[in-house]
């Protein structure tokens, strides 16, 4: 069973819902996650690179997904979601047939953006959390799942989730600018790599109403979906009040970059209280959780929409980040 505590729960607490988590214990040491993406039309280049290099070389990762969204700059992001546990991912980038693609000269002249961020984290910096006993994410790496389990639905509860945090002050940076984001800029401008701060916070925070039926998928897309894209432009357009460096909102795809029924916000914030803040207090937030609670008083035992996330603070020097071609809004640009 993982390590969590109880320290930011109220006496006496019952959650209103009940809630899973991924248990790594057995399954691994520590995690990596990467999105890989092009910034503009799809090309024969990167679609071959990701076919050859997230599938058929050795130290593939164990799980990819596939998603699409529009940036501020109104440019089309399609994006690979890769994830690896314990030291494969280095093995994997280690192969230069992976790695040198993205090297390459050729890839500041075809007309487009890449960028990939990728992020290696150990399991007591991280925790999971799912709305039923379903993997989404990540959590399918888990050898289990456990729960329900107490720690969920009130302020701190991801930190209590977080086993690190009995013995780590996770309060990040006050401000990300060139004194804690390491930045190599190379190609006249064009290439640019970047260390993100440390005490970071990544989050990836899914929604999958693709098992609903008609009359739960309507309330859902109607009620409560409308808020979610409220508080993800928030945001993505309030970094200075909100303390989120980086909030994207993706639609999920096939293979095809057909659309499926599932989206998912990917954010960075300089620390875990940005988000947990906004969670606790926000009106945005706050409409958020007050239309999931009616869509779950309204369904019941019947629901079917299935919500998760998951959430890891970074350690030093824990990730690396690249920007070939890319606008100045992209990701972590605007602070470097």
């Amino acid at each position: 069973m993982s390590k969590r505590n109880k320290r930011n729960m109220p006496e006496d607490f019952e959650a209103p819902v009940p809630a899973w988590a991924a248990d790594w214990v057995g399954s691994a040491q520590s995690l990596t996650s990467g999105f890989f993406a092009i910034q503009g039309d799809l090309n024969q280049p990167f679609m071959q690179w990701a076919k050859s290099a997230l599938h058929d070389v050795d130290f593939a990762p164990e799980l990819v997904e596939q998603a699409q969204f529009t940036d501020q700059e109104s440019i089309v992001n399609n994006v690979y979601i890769a994830y690896w546990r314990d030291d494969n991912h280095k093995n994997w980038w280690g192969n230069p047939a992976v790695s040198e693609w993205w090297a390459g000269d050729e890839r500041l002249n075809e007309g487009v953006g890449y960028w990939r961020e990728t992020f290696n984290i150990p399991v007591d910096r991280f925790e999971t959390l799912l709305s039923t006993p379903n993997s989404h994410g990540v959590a399918n790496l888990a050898e289990n799942l456990e729960g329900p389990v107490p720690e969920h639905a009130y302020p701190g509860a991801a930190r209590d989730r977080i086993p690190v945090s009995t013995a780590e002050d996770l309060t990040g940076p006050e401000k990300v600018d060139s004194s804690n984001v390491v930045s190599i800029v190379s190609d006249d401008g064009k290439r640019i790599r970047l260390t993100p701060p440390e005490k970071m916070c990544v989050i990836r925070s899914g929604q999958d109403w693709g098992h609903c039926e008609t009359q739960e998928r309507d309330f859902y897309l109607n009620e409560v979906h409308p808020t979610l894209i409220e508080g993800m432009t928030y945001l993505t357009e309030n970094a200075a009040e909100s303390r989120c460096l980086s909030m994207r909102l993706m639609q999920n795809t096939d293979e095809n970059q057909n659309k499926l029924e599932q989206t998912f916000g990917l954010g960075y914030a300089l620390d875990i209280f940005a988000f947990e803040e906004w969670a606790k207090s926000h009106p945005t937030h706050l409409k958020i959780f007050g239309t999931f609670m009616g869509h779950a008083e309204q369904f019941a035992e019947n629901m079917q929409l299935r919500l998760w996330h998951e959430v890891s603070v970074l350690q030093k020097n824990a990730g690396e980040l690249e920007y070939i071609n890319c606008h100045q809004k992209t990701g972590l640009l605007p602070y470097c």
